[in-house]
């Protein structure tokens, strides 16, 4: 179980130091309706102005929230075509079951009210002639959809497949000041005159078509004139995935199958997404891919009109782009998605205890170790390591007391077998005879030999004290000699010029760059990570580990640690 690296390069073995098994269309509920992608004459339909367009508002009142136990009670439409209501639909409907009491109270609809009512047998169909392809409107629609899609498919054999716009959801983005964003709360809030009772189809339809008309006005200021781009902007995945992406098919031709970095703008020219690519053709076409892509990343993709690019010539100058790019922006880390991060066991400092997590480099990190390849088995170190912390102190948590954390490092970094709890002089005198000290240090001494007696079977290492050589070559054939020092990359560089395509790191180089003196021993504990310094050292310490570094140069590893300059 052993993951030595390898001191004098790496990149031979390919290894998982990062790379998430687990896919993203797990996230994904499988009962989600399969429709159909829009068609050309859909499409068409959907490009047109407000002021040109036709779409249905409609509201139902039901038994309950579930469509496979309950019953729709009342149905009312009403068909606009540029702006005006041109036909209405309105029915109530036998549900074929007893009201609920706390139902009939909310809607007044009941069971004698609806008793020789149509059912929804005869219902059905005369609704689904009148909404045609027409664009539907509500409030909640994703709910009053459940119903229409489950009832048209029991009756007719088909699912319901119109696009439809949410006035909650567009509410959410355009009236977020409203403090209450149910229907009453919003005519009460942008003073809509309210007819009849609410909670009833016909009086809430008409709430739902002049609550519509404000958010159309909204919508015109915010530049989205057209039904589709309001669609894509209310952000629900179904609808977004049906369009398809927005972005230009001109843009994705002739994409280099080059290292590089790409830009996501969404309809007001705004980058939304910064990301590297190891190869832009390829990495750029997965974005296609909706159901292998995290929810936030799909989010993002969907709401991009446009890419741009920008070619590097290697992989880690693309990388270096992709961190200075995120950093300076309040935008999603690509990082959740490429996986372009090492895996490690770290300790994040919380309150009075230090937590542990596995995974790539996180916010508040103060010391890191790995890489890990085995996460099952580094869970099952970690775990005997925190059993013998509250075997130690007393208490069994998620953490650990931070006045372990040098033994941890030491336990971590495969040291434990030779550490001897050492103190700074400072102090050290008048601390001795304090009952509080001496009882840690008993704590600590106790938790060294528990210890001892734990296999280690990984050689972990700081992956914040990674030091060595890295040789990039760049586009103009020259040979970048580039050193890292505690894991950062130095602006101290080199050039070696390159003859041919073929290169190797031979001896003779890594003996002109050899480190002359070596600096102190190595340190374990660190500040807490920031965004950027995270984002920066996931990105150089997956090239590092990774096999990128072979097709960028190399790195060579120094046996010592290097001084800085």
């Amino acid at each position: 179980m052993s993951e030595k690296r390898n001191k004098k390069t790496v990149g031979d073995k390919k290894r998982n130091y990062g790379r998430s098994k687990r896919s993203a269309s797990k996230d994904r509920k499988k009962s989600e309706p399969l429709l159909p992608k829009a068609s050309r004459e859909m499409l068409g339909k959907l490009d047109l102005n407000f002021d040109e367009s036709t779409y249905i508002v409609f509201d139902i009142e039901t038994t309950g929230g579930n469509p496979e136990k309950n019953g729709i009670t009342e149905i009312c439409a009403l068909k606009v075509h540029k702006g005006e209501v041109v036909q209405k639909f309105y029915t109530l409907v036998n549900p074929e079951r007893s009201i609920p009491p706390i139902v009939r109270r909310m809607t007044n609809i009941t069971n004698q009210m609806v008793r020789n009512a149509p059912k929804i047998d005869e219902v059905m169909p005369e609704f689904v002639q009148f909404i045609e392809e027409g664009v539907l409107v509500s409030h909640n629609t994703i709910g009053d959809m459940k119903f229409l899609r489950f009832y048209s498919e029991k009756v007719l054999g088909r699912a319901i497949s119109n696009f439809f716009l949410c006035t909650h959801l567009l509410v959410e983005k355009l009236v977020k000041e409203a403090p209450n964003k149910s229907l009453k709360g919003l005519a009460e809030f942008l003073k809509i005159s309210v007819e009849g009772e609410l909670h009833r189809a016909d009086s809430d339809a008409l709430v739902t078509l002049r609550l519509f008309d404000i958010l159309v006005g909204r919508l015109k200021r915010h530049g989205f004139d057209k039904v589709i781009d309001a669609i894509r902007f209310q952000g629900d995945f179904e609808s977004g995935c049906r369009l398809g992406w927005a972005v230009d098919k001109n843009d994705l031709k002739s994409i280099p199958e080059k290292p590089g970095v790409f830009f996501l703008r969404d309809h007001r020219k705004k980058v939304v997404l910064v990301s590297s690519a190891t190869n832009l053709k390829r990495d750029i076409s997965k974005l296609k891919k909706y159901n292998q892509l995290p929810r936030a990343m799909l989010r993002i993709v969907l709401s991009s009109y446009s890419l741009n690019y920008t070619e590097c010539d290697t992989i880690l100058s693309a990388l270096i782009r992709e961190t200075k790019e995120v950093s300076k922006r309040s935008i999603y880390d690509p990082g959740n998605w490429h996986q372009r991060n090492i895996f490690c066991l770290q300790f994040i400092l919380k309150g009075s205890s230090v937590h542990t997590e596995i995974g790539p480099l996180k916010v508040g990190a103060i010391a890191a170790f790995g890489p890990i390849g085995d996460r099952k088995g580094a869970k099952i170190v970690l775990d005997k390591f925190l059993n013998k912390c509250g075997e130690s102190s007393g208490i069994k948590q998620k953490g650990f007391d931070p006045g372990f954390l040098p033994e941890a490092a030491a336990f971590f970094s495969a040291q434990i077998s030779n550490y001897k709890i050492s103190f700074s002089l400072s102090g050290f005198i008048s601390r001795i005879f304090s009952p509080k000290f001496r009882d840690q240090l008993q704590k600590r001494q106790n938790l060294v030999s528990k210890l001892k007696k734990v296999e280690m079977p990984y050689s972990w290492s700081s992956v914040r004290d990674v030091n060595g050589t890295a040789f990039i070559r760049d586009g103009s054939g020259r040979l970048v000699v580039r050193k890292v020092v505690r894991s950062k990359l130095l602006a101290w560089r080199r050039w070696e010029s390159i003859e041919g395509d073929h290169f190797e790191i031979t001896s003779q180089l890594i003996d002109k760059y050899r480190f002359i003196r070596p600096v102190k021993a190595p340190r374990m504990i660190y500040h807490p990570l920031t965004k950027s310094s995270a984002i920066e050292l996931n990105r150089l310490l997956w090239w590092v580990y990774s096999s990128a570094n072979k097709r960028d140069g190399g790195f060579v590893f120094s046996e010592q640690g290097v001084s800085a300059d």
